[in-house]
């Protein structure tokens, strides 16, 4: 079973072929890549005995996202990427990225999507998460969090 685990950016081997398809994606990547390093940004990791698996960078916004219209924080997935296929990985990443809200007393959970990744927008849909925005190149998908 793949363990989820928190570490700095700091600590990751950027050279890993899951950021070479993060490159490929996002232009700059590598730019955003060394701010997130410099601000020492958290990140949650799967990997095997070979390599990351999976990789998720969250972000708390206050108050007012430049994406989200409300008088709440908010937590932004800023990165979801699952190599390691239908073995259930993405299901705990979003699990933990709901964690993490609920202990943040954070209500709402969202993330951007390239319009044209079927796959992520196909697994968001499925997860409850409901189109808030349509943008030029992405989607901003958003995720109330239930709480019983």
């Amino acid at each position: 079973m793949y363990e989820i685990k928190e570490i700095s950016i700091n600590e990751l081997n950027t050279n890993e072929n899951i950021f070479n398809t993060l490159r490929e994606i996002y232009e700059n990547f590598d730019t955003w890549l060394e701010k997130l390093k410099k601000e020492n940004t958290k990140c949650y990791i799967t990997t095997n005995s070979k390599e990351i698996t999976s990789l998720m960078i969250l972000k708390i916004d206050e108050k007012d996202s430049n994406q989200i219209t409300t008088k709440e924080k908010l937590l932004k997935i800023r990165t979801l990427i699952v190599k390691d296929k239908n073995k259930g990985i993405g299901n705990r990443c979003l699990n933990k990225s709901i964690e993490i809200a609920k202990q943040n007393n954070i209500n709402y959970v969202y993330i951007t999507c390239k319009n044209n990744n079927k796959e992520m927008i196909e697994f968001l849909n499925k997860h409850s998460f409901k189109l808030y925005n349509e943008l030029e190149e992405e989607n901003i998908y958003l995720l109330k969090i239930e709480r019983k």
